[in-house]
C-alpha cells in the first residue's frame, strides 16, 4: 500500500514513496495532474451553477417572459397564395391558323418573365385597388402598418399593394404563384384572387382587342375588295355596251333548259332569279 501522507499529496506524486523498505515510483496512471486545460472538472461546475442557482433561475423565467410579452406585441402577418397557369398560345383568328405551341426554353422564360411584370406593375395595383375599394376603407392601409392620409389615400394603397405582393419565377413550371402579406388573412386571401382574376381578365381583354382589330381589319379588306368589284363589273358591263356585246334576248328562256347555251349577264340572271321567286310566292299564297 502507498503512503497516506503522500497519497494526498498530489504536488509530489512524481517522488518516490517509501513502501515498507523499498523505494518505488507511483504510476503517473493513477492521478490527475492540476491545472490540465484539457479535462473538465464537471462537479465543479455543477457546484458553481448550483451556488448560482437563484440568478440562473432569475434570468431563464426573465427571458422567457420577454418572449412571450413579444409574441403578444407583435402582430402575425399572414400569407395568402394564389396560382395561376400561363400557357403561350397564339389567338386565332380566322379559326383555321395552326398554332404551335412554342418549344422554346428561351421564349417560355420570356413569356413569364413578361407575365410577373404584368403583376407587378403599377397598372394592375391600381385595378385591383379600385376593383376592391381599398381607397374607400381604411381598414386594409391600417391592417398593413400604414396611417391613412386623405390626400394621397389612393396613392398610399397601390404602394402599399406593391410593397405587399411577392412574385416568384418557378423553375419548370407554368404555375405562377402569388403571394400577398397582411394582418388580416381574409383581407390576404382577396387580394391574392385579385390579382389573378385581373391577371386573367387582362390577357383576355388584349386576346379580344387583338380579335377585334383583326376582324375589323378583315371586314375592311373585304369591302374594299368588294367595292373594287363592283367597279371593274361596272368597268366591264359599260365597255360591253359601248362595243355592242350585249345580247338583248339575255336571260330569256330556261337556264337550266338543255341546249341553252345563251350567255346570262349579271343583272339578267338576278332578274331571272327574282322572277321565279316572285312566281312560286306567288303560287304559294294562292
Amino acid at each position: 500500500a502507498f503512503d497516506a501522507r503522500d497519497a494526498r499529496d498530489r504536488r509530489n506524486a512524481n517522488l518516490p514513496v517509501l513502501r515498507g523498505d523499498t523505494v518505488v515510483l507511483r504510476p503517473e496512471f493513477l492521478y490527475e495532474p492540476e491545472g490540465s486545460p484539457d479535462l473538465l472538472d464537471l462537479r465543479k461546475i455543477w457546484s458553481t451553477l448550483w451556488r448560482h442557482r437563484l440568478m440562473v433561475m432569475a434570468i431563464v423565467a426573465g427571458t422567457l417572459a420577454l418572449g412571450v410579452l413579444a409574441l403578444f406585441l407583435v402582430h402575425p402577418t399572414y400569407r395568402s397564395t394564389a396560382s395561376v397557369e400561363i400557357e403561350d398560345q397564339a389567338v386565332r383568328v380566322l379559326g383555321t391558323e395552326d398554332v404551335r405551341q412554342s418549344s422554346g426554353g428561351q421564349d417560355t422564360d420570356r413569356l413569364l418573365q413578361t407575365q410577373i411584370d404584368i403583376l407587378k406593375s403599377r397598372a394592375l395595383a391600381e385595378r385591383v385597388a379600385d376593383g376592391l375599394n381599398l381607397a374607400g376603407d381604411d381598414r386594409f392601409l391600417l391592417a398593413q402598418g400604414v396611417k391613412p392620409k386623405e390626400p394621397i389615400k389612393r396613392e398610399q394603397v397601390i404602394q402599399a399593394l406593391r410593397d405587399n405582393l411577392s412574385v416568384s419565377l418557378p423553375r419548370n413550371s407554368r404555375v405562377v404563384p402569388v403571394q400577398f402579406d397582411s394582418a388580416s388573412p381574409a383581407l390576404a386571401a382577396r387580394i391574392a384572387n385579385s390579382y389573378a382574376e385581373n391577371l386573367i381578365a387582362g390577357n383576355l381583354q388584349r386576346h379580344y382587342d387583338t380579335s377585334s382589330y383583326s376582324k375589323d381589319f378583315l371586314q375592311n379588306q373585304l369591302g374594299l375588295t368588294k367595292g373594287r368589284l363592283e367597279q371593274s363589273e361596272r368597268a366591264l358591263l359599260e365597255y360591253s355596251r359601248s362595243v355592242g356585246l350585249v345580247d338583248p334576248s339575255a336571260g330569256g328562256g330556261d337556264p337550266g333548259a338543255i341546249g341553252n347555251n345563251a350567255p346570262h349577264s349579271l343583272t339578267s340572271a338576278t332578274l331571272l332569279e327574282l322572277n321565279q321567286s316572285l312566281a312560286a310566292a306567288m303560287a304559294s299564297r294562292i
